[in-house]
């Protein structure tokens, strides 16, 4: 694969990734949301549906009182822990595959997000 496909795979399996934990932390059903990636800037732009927002992204600056740190890491760290403990080969409907999604689930890998989370390849289950 050349460098544009394999931006493309991190950048939207990246994108899948955050879009699967925000209701959890949100409140919101996951159709409120949807995302946005460009491979020429590195970028994703996960946004939600509702002009002028409902809230949702403002609630991962806020900081977790018992913790003393902003919500945004542990969703950061729910997001590695789901991939670090799924066991599909490389996406799945627990961990990145979502109903609805414009490129149907292609060009998704939980592997390719391993670098990202400090994750090695030895880390990640295999589902064989």
């Amino acid at each position: 694969p050349n460098i544009l496909q394999v931006k493309r795979v991190v950048l939207h399996s990246l994108a899948h990734a955050m879009l699967s934990k925000l209701p959890v932390y949100s409140g919101l059903s996951i159709d409120k949301f949807s995302y946005f990636y460009d491979i020429n800037e590195n970028s994703i732009l996960i946004y939600e549906r509702c002009q002028g927002g409902l809230g949702a992204s403002y609630i991962l600056t806020q900081m977790q009182e018992e913790k003393s740190e902003p919500i945004i890491l542990d969703f950061l760290v729910r997001i590695r822990d789901t991939l670090k403990s799924c066991n599909c080969d490389d996406r799945c409907k627990y961990c990145l595959a979502l109903s609805g999604c414009p490129e149907f689930n292609h060009y998704l890998n939980r592997f390719a997000l391993g670098p990202l989370f400090n994750l090695k390849t030895e880390d990640l289950s295999w589902g064989f």
